[in-house]
C-alpha cells in the first residue's frame, strides 16, 4: 500500500509512519517544518516534504492519514478528497493496528509517557516481543518512538484530546490519574471525566482496568464499571522493593502502575523489578543534556501546573543545594487563561523564573487577547519573588548564557518550541 502522512513529523505521527513502514508499505510525508526527527525518517527511508502542496499528494495512495493538528482546510486533505483517496486521522489508523493485537492503552492526564516507557521496558525484558508506540523517544527502542514486535502484545500511550483514545481498542487500560486538561476542547471536568469514562466502556468482558485508588476521579467512574479493576495506591510502594534511578515520588507512582501491569499478566517480579530499577528515563522527561558554564541543563515536557509542581519538587529532591532557574514556556493561551491561577502558584520550589513566550496552538482571538506573557509574570509574581519575562527565546537565550554558572540548574519546561534554547547552551549529542 502507497500512504501519506500530512504532519508526519509529530511525535505520534512518525511512530505510525515507521510502524507501517516496518510492515512493507511505501509511506510519503509532509510536514510545515524540518526537524531531526524527520531527518531520523528520511535516513529510514522515507520520503519527506516540508511545506504543504497538493502535488504532494500520491495520485495512486491508498490512503492518507493525517494529525488532529491539521486543519481540515489543509491542501493536501483537498487533494486527496478530490482524488477520492480515503482518509483517516492518527488515531483511527492507530486504532486498526490495535484490533489486530492484545493491547494495552496507558491513560491519564499526567505520567502517561513514563508509565508506557516502563510498560514497554518491562515487556521487553521479559522477552514478550511487543509492538509499541509512545510519546517519546526511548534508549530500550534505538532512540525511537515506536517498535514493530511479533510478540501478541501492543503497548499504546492513549491521548485523551479530543477523544481521540475512543479510536483504540484495549485489552487492558491502565489509568494514572484524571485532572481536568485540553480546555480548548472540553467544557469543564464533568465532560472531561466522561470521556474517559467511556474509554474504560472499551474494555472487553475478558478485559480489565488497572487504577490509581489514591485518585479521586478515578475513583468516582470506577464505582460502576462492569470490568475487573485492579488497584494501586501509595501505599503499593511500603511492600515492593522499587529503587528507581529517575528522582520523584511521580515517577514512583508511574512505576507502581507497570508494577501492577507486570503482576497481573503473571510475569516473574524479579524481571519487573530489574527493568524498573534499571529504568534511566525518557527524552525531554527531567532529561539531562549537558552543561553550560558548569551549570547542570535539563529539559521536560511538563505543561500543566501539576506536571510543574512534580517536576520540581523532583529536581529540588535530586539537586537540594543547586540554584534551580525555570524557563517556562506555556503550551497553548487557552491553558494558560484556564489554569492563571494554578500556573502561579506552582514554581514556590523554584528560584528563579523565566517566561519567554506563549506557545500558540489551536487558540481562539478571544483567548489570545485574554492573557499575555506579561500577565502570567504578574501572576506568578505574586508568589515568588523572582520572576521575569524573557522578552523571546533569542533574548532568554541570550540572558541564561549571561546570568548561569557553577551549582545552577537550568530546568527549560514546556512543550512547545522552548526545547530550542537547549541547542543553543548544550552541543548535540
Amino acid at each position: 500500500m502507497k500512504i501519506h502522512f500530512v504532519g508526519i513529523g509529530g511525535i505520534g505521527m512518525s511512530a505510525l509512519a515507521r510502524l507501517y513502514h516496518e510492515s512493507g508499505h511505501q509511506i510519503s510525508g509532509s510536514d510545515f517544518e524540518d526537524s531531526e526527527l524527520l531527518n531520523l525518517l528520511r535516513k529510514e527511508g522515507i520520503r519527506i516534504q516540508i511545506g504543504h502542496a497538493s502535488n504532494q499528494v500520491p495520485k495512486n495512495a491508498n490512503c492518507v492519514i493525517y494529525s488532529e493538528a491539521i486543519l481540515n482546510n489543509n491542501v493536501e486533505l483537498k487533494k486527496a478528497r478530490q482524488l477520492k483517496i480515503p482518509l483517516k486521522t492518527y488515531f483511527a489508523a492507530l486504532g486498526e493496528f490495535t484490533a489486530n493485537k492484545k493491547t494495552i492503552c496507558i491513560a491519564g492526564t499526567h505520567g502517561k509517557t513514563t508509565t508506557t516507557a516502563l510498560v514497554a521496558k518491562i515487556l521487553i525484558d521479559a522477552k514478550l516481543d511487543p509492538s509499541i508506540v509512545i510519546g517519546t523517544q526511548m534508549q530500550e527502542l534505538d532512540n525511537k518512538n515506536m517498535r514493530s514486535g511479533k510478540g501478541e502484545y501492543m503497548v499504546v500511550e492513549a491521548c485523551e484530546y479530543r477523544r481521540s483514545f475512543h479510536y483504540l481498542k484495549p485489552q487492558l487500560i491502565i489509568l494514572t490519574n484524571i485532572e481536568l486538561d485540553h480546555v480548548d476542547y472540553y467544557k469543564n471536568i464533568a465532560d472531561y471525566l466522561s470521556a474517559f469514562k467511556e474509554f474504560i466502556q472499551k474494555l472487553p468482558p475478558t478485559g480489565f482496568l488497572i487504577a490509581n485508588y489514591d485518585d479521586l476521579n478515578i475513583r468516582k467512574i470506577i464505582k460502576t464499571t462492569p470490568v475487573k479493576v485492579i488497584r494501586y495506591s501509595q501505599k503499593s510502594s511500603e511492600l515492593i522493593k522499587i529503587k528507581l534511578k529517575v528522582p520523584g515520588q511521580h515517577n514512583l507512582m508511574n512505576a507502581l502502575a507497570a508494577f501492577t501491569l507486570g503482576k497481573s499478566l503473571n510475569l516473574d517480579e524479579k524481571i519487573i523489578l530489574k527493568s524498573l530499577n534499571n529504568f534511566t528515563g525518557t527524552w525531554r522527561r527531567f532529561e539531562y543534556l549537558g552543561k553550560f558554564n558548569k551549570a547542570l541543563i535539563y529539559t521536560d515536557y511538563a505543561h500543566h501546573p501539576t506536571e510543574i509542581q512534580a517536576t520540581l519538587k523532583a529536581a529540588r529532591e535530586k539537586y537540594p543545594k543547586y540554584r534551580i532557574i525555570v524557563v517556562f514556556q506555556p503550551h497553548q493561551y487557552s491553558r494558560a487563561r484556564y489554569f492563571l491561577k494554578q500556573f502561579s502558584e506552582s514554581f514556590s520550589l523554584a528560584d528563579e523564573v523565566i517566561i519567554p513566550n506563549i506557545y500558540k496552538v489551536r487558540d481562539s482571538i478571544e483567548d489570545s487577547q485574554a492573557v499575555t506573557p506579561e500577565k502570567m509574570v504578574k501572576e506568578i509574581q505574586k508568589h515568588h519573588k523572582k520572576v521575569k519575562y524573557g522578552k523571546g527565546l533569542g533574548s532568554t537565550t541570550a540572558y541564561l548564557k549571561q546570568k548561569i554558572t557553577k551549582n545552577d540548574l537550568v530546568l527549560i519546561m514546556g512543550a512547545g518550541d522552548v526545547w530550542e534554547i537547549t541547542g543553543e547552551l548544550v552541543s548535540k549529542k
